[in-house]
């Protein structure tokens, strides 16, 4: 099942929630899943501002694939980290876990654990509350889409290029990591044909906005605006970028 949740606060240790990022994790029925966490000031609410494009504003992306399995009764979720934007290229990256504890109305769900605080470096207890999306149809599509794509081949690999993508309904995700150059990108379907809030354009926007662009590079996001004329296998090649980025999975409900 496609799951898009957005974070709603974070508490470390005993301290107090709170929440100074936008943070959406969308994972597909595969389990892979793409973890944008940008400080909200770099984040464009759709035809109104423009955020900055610099690295500073990205607190944490990283991609990979989740597991789910129950511990004495109680949810216990492992996400396996491919791609890290806090991790060097061949290293390992932290371990990432958590006990999940749906609250009664269904939307939210509480998850603890212990993991790496962004701000100190160090192992901690935190405590995060999630609330789950609902995906969206776009356009004149029936059914609601998720897309997967990943960069592979010799060339990601003699550039030292990782990179994942992923569009659940109205949201798409895009982390594609360079050795150590950084390049996040996130969009939303708006139902109208809205004004890039980066750099303007409306040309190709399809009532798609971008409303997070971190890094030099320009990501494939439009490349899953039509999902009805993607099929797996396919493939986008960029003429600015020798790699090449390949569907790998599609799904619809």
């Amino acid at each position: 099942m496609a799951d898009i949740s957005k974070r709603v606060w974070i508490r470390w240790d005993d301290g107090q929630p709170f929440e100074n990022t936008s943070t959406l994790v969308l994972t597909v029925p595969s389990q892979t899943f793409v973890d944008v966490r940008v400080f909200k000031s770099h984040e464009a609410p759709p035809q109104t501002s423009e955020p900055s494009t610099a690295a500073s504003g990205l607190e944490w992306a990283f991609s990979g694939v989740a597991k789910t399995e129950y511990r004495d009764g109680v949810c216990h979720k492992t996400w396996t980290h491919h791609i890290d934007s806090h991790t060097a290229y061949g290293a390992e990256p932290p371990v990432d876990e958590g006990d999940m504890f749906p609250e009664p109305d269904g939307v939210l769900c509480r998850e603890t654990g212990r993991m790496a605080n962004p701000e100190t470096g160090e192992m901690s207890d935190y405590e995060e509350m999630w609330e789950t999306v609902e995906a969206k149809t776009t356009g004149q599509d029936r059914d609601k889409f998720c897309l997967v794509a990943t960069v592979g081949g010799p060339a990601a690999t003699a550039h030292m290029a990782r990179g994942a993508m992923i569009r659940i309904g109205q949201y798409i995700q895009c982390l594609l990591i360079i050795d150590d150059e950084v390049n996040v990108e996130r969009w939303i379907y708006t139902g109208e044909d809205a004004t890039d809030a980066i750099d303007g354009s409306t040309v190709g926007s399809e009532g798609w906005i971008r409303v997070v662009k971190l890094g030099p590079r320009v990501l494939p996001c439009p490349w899953f605006f039509r999902a009805t004329a993607r099929s797996v296998g396919a493939t986008f090649e960029d003429k600015t970028q020798p790699w090449t980025w390949t569907l790998a999975e599609k799904s619809s409900w």
